[in-house]
Protein backbone atom coordinates (compact mmCIF):
# COMPACT_ATOMS: atom_id res chain seq x y z
CA UNK A 1 0.00 0.00 0.00
CA UNK A 2 2.78 2.27 0.89
CA UNK A 3 4.62 1.72 -2.59
CA UNK A 4 1.13 2.19 -4.45
CA UNK A 5 0.98 5.58 -2.24
CA UNK A 6 4.62 6.78 -3.45
CA UNK A 7 5.75 6.09 0.31
CA UNK A 8 8.48 4.63 2.05
CA UNK A 9 8.96 2.82 5.46
CA UNK A 10 11.94 3.34 7.33
CA UNK A 11 12.93 1.45 10.75
CA UNK A 12 15.78 2.24 13.58
CA UNK A 13 16.58 0.20 16.66
CA UNK A 14 18.19 0.06 19.30
CA UNK A 15 18.76 -3.15 21.64
CA UNK A 16 17.15 -3.33 25.02
CA UNK A 17 15.65 0.14 24.28
CA UNK A 18 12.94 -0.92 21.02
CA UNK A 19 12.30 -0.36 17.60
CA UNK A 20 10.86 3.00 15.83
CA UNK A 21 9.16 2.15 12.37
CA UNK A 22 8.53 5.24 10.67
CA UNK A 23 5.97 5.64 7.11
CA UNK A 24 6.17 8.56 5.21
CA UNK A 25 3.72 9.21 2.30
CA UNK A 26 3.63 12.23 0.26
CA UNK A 27 1.03 14.38 0.50
CA UNK A 28 -2.12 13.06 -1.03
CA UNK A 29 -5.01 14.09 -3.58
CA UNK A 30 -7.03 11.32 -1.69
CA UNK A 31 -8.66 11.65 1.70
CA UNK A 32 -9.02 7.98 3.64
CA UNK A 33 -12.71 8.07 5.30
CA UNK A 34 -13.39 5.41 7.44
CA UNK A 35 -15.74 4.41 10.45
CA UNK A 36 -15.34 1.42 12.60
CA UNK A 37 -16.49 -1.74 11.26
CA UNK A 38 -17.32 -0.54 7.86
CA UNK A 39 -15.60 -0.36 4.78
CA UNK A 40 -13.11 2.51 3.66
CA UNK A 41 -14.77 5.14 1.72
CA UNK A 42 -12.09 6.80 -0.62
CA UNK A 43 -13.18 10.58 -2.26
CA UNK A 44 -11.17 12.61 -4.49
CA UNK A 45 -11.00 16.43 -2.45
CA UNK A 46 -9.52 18.74 -4.64
CA UNK A 47 -8.34 22.07 -3.95
CA UNK A 48 -8.58 24.90 -5.93
CA UNK A 49 -5.16 23.67 -8.49
CA UNK A 50 -6.77 19.97 -8.18
CA UNK A 51 -10.11 20.97 -9.45
CA UNK A 52 -11.49 17.72 -10.90
CA UNK A 53 -11.05 18.31 -14.58
CA UNK A 54 -14.24 18.05 -16.61
CA UNK A 55 -14.13 18.51 -20.18
CA UNK A 56 -16.23 20.97 -21.51
CA UNK A 57 -18.76 19.13 -23.16
CA UNK A 58 -19.29 17.19 -20.03
CA UNK A 59 -20.21 20.11 -18.09
CA UNK A 60 -22.83 20.16 -15.37
CA UNK A 61 -26.45 20.93 -17.23
CA UNK A 62 -28.63 23.91 -16.21
CA UNK A 63 -31.69 22.58 -14.60
CA UNK A 64 -34.80 24.00 -15.91
CA UNK A 65 -36.13 25.08 -12.68
CA UNK A 66 -33.51 26.66 -10.40
CA UNK A 67 -30.40 27.04 -12.47
CA UNK A 68 -28.31 24.40 -9.95
CA UNK A 69 -29.55 20.49 -10.36
CA UNK A 70 -30.24 19.38 -6.77
CA UNK A 71 -28.71 16.50 -4.93
CA UNK A 72 -29.46 14.77 -2.31
CA UNK A 73 -26.60 13.28 -0.39
CA UNK A 74 -27.44 10.25 2.29
CA UNK A 75 -24.78 9.02 4.43
CA UNK A 76 -24.60 8.35 8.02
CA UNK A 77 -21.04 9.12 8.34
CA UNK A 78 -20.50 12.98 8.51
CA UNK A 79 -16.97 13.12 7.31
CA UNK A 80 -18.69 11.35 4.02
CA UNK A 81 -20.96 13.55 3.71
CA UNK A 82 -18.83 16.60 3.92
CA UNK A 83 -16.44 15.34 1.76
CA UNK A 84 -19.24 14.74 -1.06
CA UNK A 85 -20.83 17.85 -0.66
CA UNK A 86 -17.62 19.93 -0.45
CA UNK A 87 -17.10 18.09 -4.64
CA UNK A 88 -20.24 18.27 -5.52
CA UNK A 89 -21.09 21.97 -4.76
CA UNK A 90 -17.06 22.94 -6.14
CA UNK A 91 -18.93 21.56 -9.84
CA UNK A 92 -21.75 23.55 -9.51
CA UNK A 93 -24.50 21.42 -7.74
CA UNK A 94 -27.17 22.60 -5.11
CA UNK A 95 -26.11 20.28 -2.37
CA UNK A 96 -28.25 19.08 0.56
CA UNK A 97 -27.11 16.28 3.17
CA UNK A 98 -29.09 14.04 4.99
CA UNK A 99 -27.88 11.73 8.42
CA UNK A 100 -30.08 8.77 7.68
CA UNK A 101 -32.88 6.92 6.18
CA UNK A 102 -35.79 8.82 7.73
CA UNK A 103 -34.88 12.12 7.64
CA UNK A 104 -33.99 11.46 3.41
CA UNK A 105 -37.24 10.72 2.86
CA UNK A 106 -38.49 13.49 4.60
CA UNK A 107 -36.34 15.69 3.11
CA UNK A 108 -37.11 14.47 -0.64
CA UNK A 109 -40.74 14.96 -0.35
CA UNK A 110 -39.72 18.22 0.48
CA UNK A 111 -37.17 19.21 -1.56
CA UNK A 112 -38.10 16.71 -4.91
CA UNK A 113 -34.12 16.87 -5.85
CA UNK A 114 -32.95 15.91 -9.33
CA UNK A 115 -30.87 12.70 -8.04
CA UNK A 116 -30.27 11.38 -4.83
CA UNK A 117 -26.64 9.92 -3.85
CA UNK A 118 -27.39 7.21 -1.45
CA UNK A 119 -25.02 5.10 1.23
CA UNK A 120 -26.96 1.46 1.25
CA UNK A 121 -25.53 0.37 4.44
CA UNK A 122 -27.26 2.68 7.34
CA UNK A 123 -28.64 1.89 10.94
CA UNK A 124 -32.79 1.27 11.62
CA UNK A 125 -33.83 3.10 7.94
CA UNK A 126 -31.78 1.36 5.36
CA UNK A 127 -30.43 2.87 1.53
CA UNK A 128 -33.10 0.04 0.31
CA UNK A 129 -35.64 0.98 2.39
CA UNK A 130 -35.29 4.48 0.91
CA UNK A 131 -35.10 3.58 -2.30
CA UNK A 132 -38.70 1.06 -2.07
CA UNK A 133 -40.04 4.15 -0.61
CA UNK A 134 -39.28 6.51 -3.60
CA UNK A 135 -40.28 4.32 -6.41
CA UNK A 136 -43.62 3.53 -5.20
CA UNK A 137 -44.50 6.69 -4.08
CA UNK A 138 -45.86 9.12 -7.10
CA UNK A 139 -44.13 12.03 -7.52
CA UNK A 140 -40.43 10.34 -6.41
CA UNK A 141 -40.82 7.60 -8.16
CA UNK A 142 -39.21 9.14 -11.35
CA UNK A 143 -35.80 10.55 -9.18
CA UNK A 144 -32.97 8.82 -10.35
CA UNK A 145 -30.92 7.15 -7.62
CA UNK A 146 -27.39 6.17 -7.59
CA UNK A 147 -26.01 4.16 -5.08
CA UNK A 148 -23.07 4.16 -3.06
CA UNK A 149 -21.37 0.58 -2.21
CA UNK A 150 -18.54 -1.16 -1.08
CA UNK A 151 -19.74 -4.20 -2.76
CA UNK A 152 -18.35 -4.19 -6.20
CA UNK A 153 -18.48 -8.26 -7.48
CA UNK A 154 -21.07 -8.46 -10.69
CA UNK A 155 -23.57 -10.23 -8.64
CA UNK A 156 -23.82 -7.17 -6.16
CA UNK A 157 -24.42 -4.79 -8.52
CA UNK A 158 -26.95 -6.33 -10.35
CA UNK A 159 -28.59 -6.59 -6.83
CA UNK A 160 -28.81 -3.02 -6.38
CA UNK A 161 -29.61 -2.68 -9.74
CA UNK A 162 -32.92 -5.12 -8.91
CA UNK A 163 -33.39 -3.04 -6.09
CA UNK A 164 -34.81 0.05 -7.95
CA UNK A 165 -31.47 2.23 -8.23
CA UNK A 166 -30.47 3.62 -11.10
CA UNK A 167 -26.88 4.14 -11.24
CA UNK A 168 -24.10 2.65 -8.73
CA UNK A 169 -20.83 4.06 -7.30
CA UNK A 170 -18.35 1.04 -6.19
CA UNK A 171 -16.18 2.13 -3.36
CA UNK A 172 -13.17 3.60 -2.78
CA UNK A 173 -14.95 6.66 -4.96
CA UNK A 174 -12.98 8.71 -7.28
CA UNK A 175 -14.37 12.36 -7.15
CA UNK A 176 -13.73 12.32 -11.09
CA UNK A 177 -16.27 9.51 -11.79
CA UNK A 178 -18.46 10.67 -9.54
CA UNK A 179 -19.34 13.50 -11.13
CA UNK A 180 -19.64 12.36 -14.31
CA UNK A 181 -22.28 9.97 -13.03
CA UNK A 182 -24.22 12.50 -11.50
CA UNK A 183 -23.96 14.80 -14.66
CA UNK A 184 -24.83 11.69 -17.22
CA UNK A 185 -27.80 10.87 -14.53
CA UNK A 186 -29.35 14.09 -14.77
CA UNK A 187 -28.56 14.87 -18.21
CA UNK A 188 -30.41 11.49 -19.05
CA UNK A 189 -33.16 12.13 -16.72
CA UNK A 190 -33.68 15.78 -18.71
CA UNK A 191 -33.62 13.75 -21.88
CA UNK A 192 -36.34 12.15 -20.93
CA UNK A 193 -38.23 15.21 -19.27
CA UNK A 194 -37.67 16.63 -23.01
CA UNK A 195 -39.18 13.55 -24.61
CA UNK A 196 -42.19 13.61 -22.80
CA UNK A 197 -42.67 17.75 -22.81
CA UNK A 198 -42.42 16.84 -26.75
CA UNK A 199 -44.58 13.63 -26.55
CA UNK A 200 -47.35 16.07 -24.53
CA UNK A 201 -47.27 18.96 -27.44
CA UNK A 202 -46.99 16.77 -30.00
CA UNK A 203 -50.51 15.25 -28.68
CA UNK A 204 -51.74 18.94 -27.99
CA UNK A 205 -50.39 20.44 -31.42
CA UNK A 206 -52.84 17.34 -33.27
CA UNK A 207 -55.23 18.15 -31.49
CA UNK A 208 -55.32 21.73 -32.29
CA UNK A 209 -54.71 20.75 -35.91
CA UNK A 210 -57.97 18.68 -36.02
CA UNK A 211 -59.83 21.87 -34.64
CA UNK A 212 -58.32 24.43 -36.94
CA UNK A 213 -58.75 22.20 -39.82
CA UNK A 214 -63.00 22.18 -38.81
CA UNK A 215 -62.43 25.47 -39.31
CA UNK A 216 -61.20 25.70 -42.50
CA UNK A 217 -64.14 25.65 -45.04
CA UNK A 218 -65.01 22.41 -46.84
CA UNK A 219 -65.48 21.38 -50.34
CA UNK A 220 -69.16 22.31 -50.24
CA UNK A 221 -68.77 25.28 -48.53
CA UNK A 222 -66.36 26.16 -51.15
CA UNK A 223 -68.76 24.63 -53.75
CA UNK A 224 -71.63 26.88 -52.60
CA UNK A 225 -70.44 29.60 -55.73
CA UNK A 226 -71.45 27.25 -58.42
CA UNK A 227 -75.20 28.30 -56.95
CA UNK A 228 -74.50 32.16 -56.99
CA UNK A 229 -73.01 32.48 -60.07
CA UNK A 230 -69.15 32.40 -58.69
CA UNK A 231 -66.65 29.92 -59.37
CA UNK A 232 -64.09 29.52 -56.59
CA UNK A 233 -60.97 27.58 -56.27
CA UNK A 234 -58.67 27.67 -52.79
CA UNK A 235 -55.23 26.42 -51.34
CA UNK A 236 -54.40 26.10 -47.46
CA UNK A 237 -51.00 24.86 -46.46
CA UNK A 238 -49.73 25.76 -42.84
CA UNK A 239 -46.06 25.92 -41.92
CA UNK A 240 -46.53 24.03 -39.02
CA UNK A 241 -48.82 21.20 -37.75
CA UNK A 242 -51.19 24.11 -37.00
CA UNK A 243 -50.60 27.73 -38.69
CA UNK A 244 -51.99 30.92 -38.28
CA UNK A 245 -53.70 31.37 -41.34
CA UNK A 246 -57.60 31.27 -42.35
CA UNK A 247 -60.04 32.05 -44.85
CA UNK A 248 -63.94 31.75 -44.29
CA UNK A 249 -66.75 31.90 -46.69
CA UNK A 250 -70.58 32.95 -46.28
CA UNK A 251 -73.76 33.16 -48.47
CA UNK A 252 -75.74 35.46 -46.14
CA UNK A 253 -79.69 34.59 -48.18
CA UNK A 254 -81.48 38.02 -46.87
CA UNK A 255 -78.67 40.05 -47.96
CA UNK A 256 -78.09 38.10 -51.33
CA UNK A 257 -74.10 38.67 -50.24
CA UNK A 258 -71.56 36.76 -50.72
CA UNK A 259 -69.00 37.00 -47.24
CA UNK A 260 -65.21 36.24 -47.51
CA UNK A 261 -63.25 36.48 -44.91
CA UNK A 262 -59.36 35.89 -44.60
CA UNK A 263 -56.53 36.29 -42.18
CA UNK A 264 -53.32 35.24 -40.73
CA UNK A 265 -51.92 35.69 -37.30
CA UNK A 266 -48.35 37.25 -36.41
CA UNK A 267 -46.03 33.76 -36.46
CA UNK A 268 -47.03 30.21 -36.86
CA UNK A 269 -47.49 27.08 -34.37
CA UNK A 270 -49.94 26.09 -31.54
CA UNK A 271 -50.29 29.21 -30.18
CA UNK A 272 -51.02 31.25 -33.45
CA UNK A 273 -53.24 28.52 -34.15
CA UNK A 274 -55.58 29.28 -31.21
CA UNK A 275 -56.01 32.74 -32.15
CA UNK A 276 -57.41 31.69 -35.19
CA UNK A 277 -59.63 29.36 -33.93
CA UNK A 278 -60.52 32.61 -31.58
CA UNK A 279 -60.97 35.04 -34.55
CA UNK A 280 -63.02 32.12 -36.08
CA UNK A 281 -65.61 31.73 -33.54
CA UNK A 282 -66.25 34.99 -33.51
CA UNK A 283 -66.47 35.58 -37.35
CA UNK A 284 -68.54 32.21 -37.58
CA UNK A 285 -70.66 33.18 -34.21
CA UNK A 286 -71.46 36.52 -35.85
CA UNK A 287 -72.64 35.23 -39.16
CA UNK A 288 -74.78 32.58 -37.40
CA UNK A 289 -76.46 35.07 -35.05
CA UNK A 290 -77.41 37.34 -38.33
CA UNK A 291 -78.87 34.56 -40.17
CA UNK A 292 -81.16 33.98 -37.53
CA UNK A 293 -81.74 37.41 -36.41
CA UNK A 294 -84.88 39.56 -37.39
CA UNK A 295 -83.43 42.74 -37.64
CA UNK A 296 -82.62 44.26 -40.90
CA UNK A 297 -78.75 45.08 -41.82
CA UNK A 298 -76.48 45.98 -44.94
CA UNK A 299 -73.20 44.60 -46.03
CA UNK A 300 -71.62 47.66 -44.87
CA UNK A 301 -72.74 47.00 -41.54
CA UNK A 302 -71.79 43.27 -41.27
CA UNK A 303 -68.56 44.32 -42.40
CA UNK A 304 -68.17 46.52 -40.11
CA UNK A 305 -69.37 44.39 -36.91
CA UNK A 306 -67.19 41.56 -38.52
CA UNK A 307 -63.95 44.13 -38.10
CA UNK A 308 -65.07 45.14 -34.01
CA UNK A 309 -66.08 41.71 -32.79
CA UNK A 310 -62.65 40.73 -33.68
CA UNK A 311 -60.46 42.84 -33.16
CA UNK A 312 -62.23 42.48 -29.61
CA UNK A 313 -61.70 38.68 -29.65
CA UNK A 314 -58.17 38.95 -29.85
CA UNK A 315 -58.02 41.69 -27.68
CA UNK A 316 -59.56 39.69 -25.12
CA UNK A 317 -57.41 36.70 -25.58
CA UNK A 318 -54.06 38.62 -23.97
CA UNK A 319 -51.61 36.88 -26.93
CA UNK A 320 -49.97 40.10 -27.45
CA UNK A 321 -50.18 38.68 -31.23
CA UNK A 322 -51.82 40.72 -33.94
CA UNK A 323 -54.11 39.16 -36.89
CA UNK A 324 -54.16 41.17 -40.66
CA UNK A 325 -57.47 40.28 -42.08
CA UNK A 326 -59.39 41.05 -45.42
CA UNK A 327 -63.35 41.10 -45.24
CA UNK A 328 -65.45 41.36 -47.93
CA UNK A 329 -69.00 41.68 -49.15
CA UNK A 330 -69.82 41.02 -52.78
CA UNK A 331 -73.68 41.72 -54.01
CA UNK A 332 -74.61 38.43 -55.57
CA UNK A 333 -76.36 40.07 -58.66
CA UNK A 334 -74.31 43.44 -58.98
CA UNK A 335 -71.12 42.19 -58.37
CA UNK A 336 -70.94 45.43 -56.52
CA UNK A 337 -67.84 44.59 -53.86
CA UNK A 338 -67.08 46.00 -50.43
CA UNK A 339 -63.89 45.56 -48.55
CA UNK A 340 -62.35 46.28 -44.97
CA UNK A 341 -58.58 46.04 -45.44
CA UNK A 342 -56.96 45.51 -41.85
CA UNK A 343 -53.48 45.37 -42.32
CA UNK A 344 -53.77 42.53 -45.05
CA UNK A 345 -51.93 42.48 -48.51
CA UNK A 346 -54.14 43.84 -51.25
CA UNK A 347 -56.22 41.56 -53.44
CA UNK A 348 -55.61 42.02 -56.62
CA UNK A 349 -58.46 41.90 -59.75
CA UNK A 350 -58.33 40.28 -62.77
CA UNK A 351 -59.34 39.12 -66.27
CA UNK A 352 -58.12 38.26 -69.19
CA UNK A 353 -56.25 41.10 -70.08
CA UNK A 354 -54.53 42.49 -67.33
CA UNK A 355 -54.48 42.34 -63.61
CA UNK A 356 -54.95 45.37 -61.18
CA UNK A 357 -54.21 45.71 -57.54
CA UNK A 358 -57.27 47.34 -54.70
CA UNK A 359 -55.48 49.53 -52.43
CA UNK A 360 -57.09 49.60 -49.14
CA UNK A 361 -55.48 50.59 -45.75
CA UNK A 362 -56.30 49.83 -42.16
CA UNK A 363 -54.69 48.96 -39.10
CA UNK A 364 -54.33 44.86 -38.16
CA UNK A 365 -56.60 43.54 -35.54
CA UNK A 366 -55.67 43.26 -31.68
CA UNK A 367 -53.29 46.02 -31.83
CA UNK A 368 -54.95 49.49 -32.89
CA UNK A 369 -57.83 51.22 -32.53
CA UNK A 370 -60.13 49.70 -35.59
CA UNK A 371 -62.93 51.98 -35.78
CA UNK A 372 -60.89 54.16 -38.16
CA UNK A 373 -60.70 50.98 -40.67
CA UNK A 374 -63.13 52.18 -43.27
CA UNK A 375 -65.13 50.33 -46.25
CA UNK A 376 -63.92 50.45 -49.91
CA UNK A 377 -66.10 49.70 -52.65
CA UNK A 378 -65.07 48.68 -56.27
CA UNK A 379 -66.93 46.66 -59.23
CA UNK A 380 -66.51 42.82 -60.27
CA UNK A 381 -67.61 42.69 -63.74
CA UNK A 382 -69.11 39.46 -65.06
CA UNK A 383 -65.55 37.50 -66.49
CA UNK A 384 -63.88 38.76 -63.81
CA UNK A 385 -61.36 37.66 -60.62
CA UNK A 386 -60.30 38.30 -57.56
CA UNK A 387 -57.75 36.75 -55.91
CA UNK A 388 -56.89 36.93 -52.27
CA UNK A 389 -53.82 35.37 -50.96
CA UNK A 390 -51.49 35.76 -47.33
CA UNK A 391 -48.40 36.94 -46.89
CA UNK A 392 -46.56 33.75 -47.02
CA UNK A 393 -46.95 33.51 -50.44
CA UNK A 394 -44.63 36.36 -51.69
CA UNK A 395 -42.36 36.46 -48.38
CA UNK A 396 -41.05 32.76 -48.44
CA UNK A 397 -38.07 32.02 -50.20
CA UNK A 398 -36.07 29.73 -51.91
CA UNK A 399 -32.90 28.02 -51.33
CA UNK A 400 -31.09 31.33 -52.63
CA UNK A 401 -33.56 33.67 -51.00
CA UNK A 402 -35.15 34.64 -53.74
CA UNK A 403 -39.43 34.65 -53.28
CA UNK A 404 -42.51 35.04 -55.42
CA UNK A 405 -42.48 38.52 -56.60
CA UNK A 406 -46.59 40.82 -56.89
CA UNK A 407 -45.41 41.16 -60.39
CA UNK A 408 -45.11 37.56 -61.38
CA UNK A 409 -48.60 37.14 -60.34
CA UNK A 410 -49.75 39.74 -62.15
CA UNK A 411 -47.98 38.88 -65.17
CA UNK A 412 -49.53 35.04 -64.42
CA UNK A 413 -52.79 35.78 -63.67
CA UNK A 414 -54.26 37.00 -66.95
CA UNK A 415 -52.98 33.98 -68.78
CA UNK A 416 -54.66 31.55 -66.87
CA UNK A 417 -58.63 33.22 -66.27
CA UNK A 418 -60.14 29.58 -65.46
CA UNK A 419 -60.03 29.34 -61.76
CA UNK A 420 -58.74 25.78 -61.61
CA UNK A 421 -55.54 25.96 -64.02
CA UNK A 422 -55.03 29.60 -62.23
CA UNK A 423 -54.13 27.37 -58.93
CA UNK A 424 -52.15 24.82 -60.76
CA UNK A 425 -50.12 27.89 -62.19
CA UNK A 426 -49.27 29.42 -58.88
CA UNK A 427 -48.29 26.13 -57.66
CA UNK A 428 -45.73 25.58 -60.30
CA UNK A 429 -44.49 29.31 -59.94
CA UNK A 430 -43.93 28.80 -56.08
CA UNK A 431 -42.21 25.02 -57.04
CA UNK A 432 -39.77 27.09 -59.30
CA UNK A 433 -38.77 29.89 -56.50
CA UNK A 434 -38.90 27.84 -53.45
CA UNK A 435 -37.40 24.87 -55.14
CA UNK A 436 -37.19 22.19 -52.24
CA UNK A 437 -37.21 24.62 -49.55
CA UNK A 438 -39.58 24.21 -46.48
CA UNK A 439 -42.03 27.05 -46.30
CA UNK A 440 -41.44 29.20 -43.21
CA UNK A 441 -44.91 30.36 -43.06
CA UNK A 442 -47.92 30.05 -44.20
CA UNK A 443 -49.43 29.53 -47.52
CA UNK A 444 -53.17 30.30 -48.18
CA UNK A 445 -54.93 32.06 -51.38
CA UNK A 446 -58.11 31.70 -52.89
CA UNK A 447 -59.48 32.34 -56.12
CA UNK A 448 -63.56 33.95 -56.47
CA UNK A 449 -64.03 34.16 -60.43
CA UNK A 450 -67.85 36.25 -61.76
CA UNK A 451 -69.17 34.17 -63.95
CA UNK A 452 -69.83 35.54 -67.16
Amino acid sequence: ITDLMNGKVSVSSEVNRGSSFIVSIPEQAVIQATIPNRSSLAISKRDQKLQPKIPPTLATPKHINTGKPKVLVVDDNPINREVIQEILAKSDYHVSTAAGGAIAIEMIRKEKPDVILLDLMMPEVSGEDVINTCKNEPGLNDIPIIIITAKASVDDRLSVLKMGADEYLAKPIIGDEMILRVRNTIARLDLVHEKIKKSVLQVQMEGAKRIQQAFIPAKAEIDLGDHIGFDMETYYQPADETGGDWFNLHHDKKLGALFISIGDVSGHGLSSAMVTALACGAIKGLHHDQDRGLEKTTIHNTLHRLNQITDLTIRDSKSEQMMTMLFLGIDTKSGHVALINCGHPHPLIFNEFKARTVVSRGNPLGIANNSVNQVTEFQLEKGESLFLYTDGLIENRGPHGQNLKIQKLKKLLPSNTNHISAKQKILEATKQVWEEQPPEDDTTFLLIKRRA
